[in-house]
């Protein structure tokens, strides 16, 4: 039997505001969890997320962590925060969202860019609650995991936020930016992951596809969706979207196209097809895409290669 879906109030709905004649996003996947989540079984702890040569687990699953484990955690865990807070610095986006994300690392960013002149603010949903009493809980105290979206505002009581299921493990958060437009992220199951045998991917999927097309003024999701085969998204059918893929195949990686971005019909994309870019200390690649506004509907430029439709 399906769970019912748990929400305060529906993904993206809020006050209607003035639609922004431009907007610029920047998407990104941090793994900022901590080696605790990525070390692989029966390895040293090194992984291409999350390093640290101080965890292990052995033939029977159980982790170790030896003396170093913190120090190096919390190294790692600045050495994200910085990356993060380079790329907003170098692009300066409306909008900014992060999956992967811990709640104390995103504190951390914005009081960093604050600290720059750069009046970035954050709101944030939890993760991986599951059918226990707390959320997922990253390595080395840095708070709960979450998913997050970093603005130079938000308009007031526009947050909304909950998991796609009763006991679910995934969950989403949309804020409308002081801009006007409603930004919405979520990080979705793999492919056939389940939990009590029965597969979620499909589930979040077509809730998050259902409550975008059910929102009523401007809208950006932009997320990592763990999906990229052919035609796979979850946009509405009136959305444009597009995915993170590389322009040449040999740049790709196993992680590539993932993470998608979907928009209101109201716009299209600016020169270009969104940008891809190298992100440090991540297995994911950063996102950035430009809208504007339009009086009639169009795609835009041909995006082959990333259109979440072909």
């Amino acid at each position: 039997m399906a769970l019912a879906a748990v929400s305060l109030v529906p993904i993206g709905q809020a006050a209607a505001a003035a639609p922004p004649s431009t907007y610029r996003g920047y998407q990104m996947n941090m793994c900022m969890w901590g080696a605790r989540y990525y070390v692989k079984a029966g390895g040293n702890g090194k992984d291409t997320c999350f390093p640290d040569p101080h965890v292990w687990k052995d033939g029977a699953g159980t982790l170790h962590f030896e003396s170093g484990y913190t120090a190096t955690e919390k190294s790692v865990a600045e050495q994200k925060r910085q990356t993060v807070i380079d790329h907003v610095k170098k692009f300066g986006p409306d909008a900014v969202t992060i999956n992967e994300a811990c709640k104390n690392d995103l504190e951390g960013i914005v009081t960093a860019l604050r600290a720059a002149g750069l009046s970035y603010t954050f709101i944030s949903y939890e993760v991986g609650r599951g059918t226990g009493s707390k959320a997922r809980q990253c390595s080395a105290g840095r708070g709960a995991a979450v998913n997050g979206i970093i603005a130079h505002g938000f308009q007031a009581d526009s947050k909304q936020a909950g998991y796609f299921e009763t006991h679910g493990y995934r969950s989403w958060v949309c804020g409308v930016i002081t801009s006007g437009m409603r930004v919405c992220t979520a990080h979705l199951s793999l492919p056939g992951q389940d939990w009590g045998g029965r597969v979620h991917q499909p589930i979040e999927c077509a809730r998050l596809r259902d409550e975008l097309a059910s929102t009523g003024g401007p809208v950006v999701f932009s997320g990592d969706v763990n999906m990229k085969g052919h035609k796979h998204n979850c946009a509405p059918s009136t959305f444009w979207g597009l995915r993170d893929l590389d322009v040449k195949e040999s740049d790709r990686t196993a992680q590539s196209g993932l993470q998608h971005i979907y928009y209101s019909p109201g716009y299209t994309r600016g020169q270009t097809c969104g940008e891809v870019h190298h992100v440090l200390h991540t297995d994911h690649k950063g996102f950035l895409i430009d809208l504007k506004s339009v009086p009639t509907r169009t795609r835009g430029m041909a995006c082959t290669w990333r259109d979440v439709w072909k």
